[in-house]
């Protein structure tokens, strides 16, 4: 059994560093070298890989595009497409829509039933818009059908913008060509205008560059993407119709644009030499860039490809079907195996926490989605420690539920765009963050860790013989340390939560609901503690109480910002308040079950009840 553990070990840790391996297409077109290139964009410097990333995560929740043939493609290379020649995107298949009655405005037969390209959407592009803007009530008074079209119409939005990122629309000669037909209309224009004759209105040059003018002010205004640096590598970076206003005041394009318009036409005319020429000349470009910093990027840029949490996700359900196996086939000694698994779960997940944090150069809690991962990391550090310490899977097995549950919720949280993005305002204060949002955040993956390892007792003790009186005293030692320290953390970030307010809005307390669900958390684990001390509970006692805190603790990190209300509240989201609620539910089924039940409760002998427990 060993030896087969070991080969099942070795078959899914190989099968996991095969999913961590960049994923670079072996295509004539450079897609990776393009997603390396800086742009500026919601406020900071990214790796164009990360925008077509969180574009496609945005319309399909994937981070990969489906071509017109039907195969899944990377984001990057569909994003290539759409920003540099986007008529050929125009067949990816890359909005979702679910809805019936949507779906019948459509023409054409969606691919695997949800999916639709922009050519099926575009003759319907106008009329969703409009629909949208009709809708004029909250979102949590939203119909299903106007939530849906209010998302399809701001996924049209974005993808229409992103095609006029890098190159004009209108270019059926070329980029180069539109570029250097618009320079000597603009060159006779001044020579016009300079002999100061009075000009008849029918001026061929003159509507020439009324219509330049036109177009490429309608650019400048749209809030695209930044790629073209500031003079000499430093000043305010340019969008694609700012810079073709440059010509007016220094006389020439920048380069910047002039490459990408090569790039876009290499794409085109499917030239996949003139690409590369054209990469070259934009890294080297970016490379005397001085006011954003290119280790960053570049940092950034591995960061998607490796995929750290996700490799994490797969060792932490690998870690648990060792254990799972290991009590099944009463083996403990293979215990061993899960817990080093965890161990390096644990080290991946803390690589991917450092780099977004060097990334970001912030502490590593600044949004709901990084709370996630820093949660269920502290989770997994306080597991392995337990673990350590007794030996007996309990520590390896919840490490490994929490570590997994939370980098799910982090992935669905992912879905809304950017989760590197600038901070809330009401986050930008390094200091305070550092001490108030992470301390509070350390109370939350103890208090979770408590109702997990309380979970784990009432299965334990519900459908197998493994909670013998040993095991009871252990892991009713653990859950009583854990909620020790989890009182101690959420109370002192909760205090410290009070002093920041106290800064940055000149009150301590302002009963927020956010405020009020942290003081929760706070009054939920003294009671704990209380009831315990007191002799009011025993262990059994102790678990439902505990289980009880994961719907208190996830009702002040989640709920409380659904209510549309407070300092704190980033919006609401239906398919998290379904889950929230699901997740409520199953809290409450699992201490039924251990109510209702105590005759089922197995101990060493086989007849002790939960009572003895």
């Amino acid at each position: 059994m060993k030896k087969a553990l070991s080969i099942l070990f070795a078959i899914l840790f190989v099968y996991c560093l095969y999913r961590a391996v960049p994923e670079f297409v072996d295509e004539p077109y450079d897609y990776a070298r393009f997603g390396e290139l800086p742009v500026l964009e919601g406020g900071r410097f990214k790796p164009i890989d990360s925008l077509a990333r969180n574009t496609m995560l945005i319309l399909r929740s994937k981070q990969s595009a489906i071509d017109p043939q039907g195969e899944k493609v990377p984001a990057i290379q569909w994003f290539a497409h759409l920003s540099l020649n986007p008529e050929s995107a125009s067949d990816y298949y890359v909005f979702r829509v679910v809805h019936g009655d949507i779906q019948s405005m459509i023409s054409g037969e969606p691919f695997d039933k949800f999916y639709y390209s922009y050519n099926q959407l575009r003759p319907y592009a106008s009329t969703i818009i409009q629909q949208a803007q009709l809708v004029n009530v909250e979102r949590q008074q939203q119909t299903p059908f106007q939530r849906e079209i209010v998302k399809l119409a701001q996924e049209i939005v974005l993808y229409q913008k992103y095609s006029l990122s890098f190159i004009p629309q209108n270019a059926p000669n070329g980029v180069v060509n539109e570029y250097n037909q618009y320079l000597a209309v603009l060159k006779e224009s001044s020579a016009i205008l300079a002999d100061g004759e009075e000009v008849p209105d029918e001026n061929a040059i003159l509507q020439a560059l009324t219509e330049y003018s036109r177009e490429y002010g309608q650019l400048a205004e749209l809030e695209t993407l930044r790629f073209v640096p500031g003079v000499g590598g430093e000043g305010e970076w340019l969008n694609l119709g700012e810079s073709l206003f440059a010509p007016m005041t220094v006389g020439s394009l920048p380069n910047a644009t002039i490459y990408f318009a090569e790039l876009a036409d290499a794409l085109i005319v499917d030239d996949s030499e003139a690409f590369s020429i054209a990469l070259d000349k934009l890294e080297g470009i970016y490379a005397e860039a001085t006011d954003f910093s290119h280790s960053k990027v570049n940092a950034e840029f591995w960061f998607n490809h490796l995929q750290l949490f996700s490799l994490s996700m797969y060792l932490y359900v690998l870690g648990f079907v060792i254990v799972f196996v290991a009590w099944l086939i009463q083996h403990d000694k293979q215990l061993d195996y899960a817990f080093w698994v965890i161990i390096l779960a644990g080290l991946i997940h803390t690589v991917g926490l450092v780099a977004r944090m060097i990334i970001q150069d912030r502490p590593p809690v600044t949004n709901l989605y990084s709370s996630a991962v820093f949660v269920g990391w502290a989770s997994v550090v306080l597991g392995v420690i337990f673990e350590a310490i007794f030996r007996r899977g309990f520590g390896t097995i919840v490490s490994a539920v929490a570590g997994f549950l939370s980098l799910i919720v982090a992935y669905h949280l992912s879905m809304s765009g950017d989760t590197l993005e600038m901070m809330r305002a009401v986050l930008d204060s390094n200091f305070w963050l550092a001490t108030h949002v992470v301390t509070i955040s350390l109370g939350y993956s103890a208090t979770f860790l408590a109702g997990f390892l309380a979970i784990l007792y009432l299965i334990l003790g519900l459908f197998t013989r493994k909670l013998d009186k040993e095991s009871s005293k252990i892991l009713d030692r653990m859950v009583y340390g854990v909620i020790c320290f989890a009182l101690l953390f959420s109370f002192v970030g909760t205090v410290l939560g009070g002093i920041w307010a106290d800064q940055s809005w000149g009150r301590f307390w302002g009963w927020d609901p956010k405020e009020n669900g942290a003081l929760l958390i706070v009054i939920w684990n003294a009671l704990i503690l209380h009831a315990k001390r007191s002799g009011m509970v025993r262990s059994f006692g102790l678990m439902q109480l505990t289980i009880f805190g994961n719907i208190v603790t996830s009702w002040s990190w989640f709920g409380t910002n659904m209510l549309g209300i407070g300092l704190h509240s980033y919006g609401f989201m239906d398919s998290a308040f379904f889950w929230l609620l699901m997740f409520w539910l199953s809290q409450l089924l699992i201490m039924a079950l251990g109510a209702w039940y105590p005759r089922r409760w197995w101990l060493s002998d086989g007849t002790a009840s939960a009572k003895e427990a």
